[in-house]
């Protein structure tokens, strides 16, 4: 069987990924500007989809006192009943209807800027988890069929289909969705074949083609803890890596060891300070 061929990559669905980025969002976030959620050569298309799932009913935007309950704590609406004697029991739809009845919006207004959000109906809802609950099978035999691939040493090509399918994501662009290109990951892969760190910290070999698989995939999809399947494949693999001589932070001695990985220069975490105000400074 050629395991290349046979990897299914899971499929997005654009509208119901746009409705859980959306959901509980301020309506003027969508579309316009710096803020815009949605790249600027989607727009038209998100656009059109957006007018449609209100014509369907998966969506609605907020108005009236559900956008005033949305938009503020409801300490904000407590302390405006205190100051003006007015009981302060109830949920925070109670509290704005109070303030409303008996002082003044005006007061509310005061607070901040009242925006409308988009929220899911039922039916929308319903449609997402569906559509989550599929997604997420697909995902999780993706990643068992990446993982058979490194097992197997084909790094280069589970680097390639990893890369397509994070380039399948809908709403990509520059600082949206960040993701290793297929060159990074496969460099990093190699780094981390050709590394000598598991001999260095004296981890018993065995152990060595399982845990490189681990970071692999932890670099392949961060959707997990790699330091915590470290020790669950190897209890002490903290305390090794404390008593090595290559960690210099031995409060964070799993930072050193990705940083050694991936080949950067190991620092103390004060220099690491240093280094981040030396940063800030340029852009004061």
């Amino acid at each position: 069987m050629n395991l290349f061929v046979s990897v299914k990559i899971p499929k997005y669905n654009m509208g119901l990924e746009y409705l859980n980025m959306v959901r509980n969002k301020r309506e003027e976030h969508l579309f316009y500007g710096n803020t815009s959620l949605v790249p600027e050569e989607k727009r038209s298309e998100v656009l059109k989809f957006y007018e449609q799932s209100i014509k369907d009913g998966l969506i609605y935007v907020t108005e009236g006192v559900e956008s005033i309950v949305t938009s503020f704590r409801k300490e904000d609406f407590t302390k405006i009943l205190k100051e003006n004697n007015l009981p302060i029991s109830g949920n925070k739809t109670d509290l704005v209807n109070r303030i409303i009845e008996n002082v003044s919006i005006n007061q509310i207004k005061e607070i901040g800027e009242i925006s409308n959000f988009i929220k899911l109906t039922d039916l929308g809802k319903t449609k997402l988890n569906e559509y989550q609950t599929e997604f997420k099978k697909q995902y999780d035999q993706f990643k068992k069929e990446i993982k058979l691939m490194f097992d197997s040493n084909k790094i280069k090509k589970a680097c390639i289909i990893v890369n397509k399918f994070n380039e399948s994501y809908p709403f990509d662009r520059d600082g949206f969705f960040h993701y290793y290109s297929y060159k990074e990951l496969y460099d990093l892969c190699l780094k981390i074949k050709k590394s000598d760190i598991f001999n260095i910290i004296a981890l018993p070999k065995a152990y060595h083609d399982t845990l490189r698989t681990t970071l692999y995939m932890y670099y392949s999809f961060k959707d997990f803890n790699y330091e915590q399947k470290f020790e669950e494949i190897y209890n002490g693999f903290e305390q090794l890596l404390i008593k090595s001589d290559i960690v210099k932070n031995k409060d964070f001695p799993f930072m050193d060891f990705n940083d050694y990985i991936r080949g950067y220069r190991i620092t103390t975490h004060l220099e690491r300070e240093k280094e981040r105000e030396k940063i800030l400074q340029k852009y004061q």
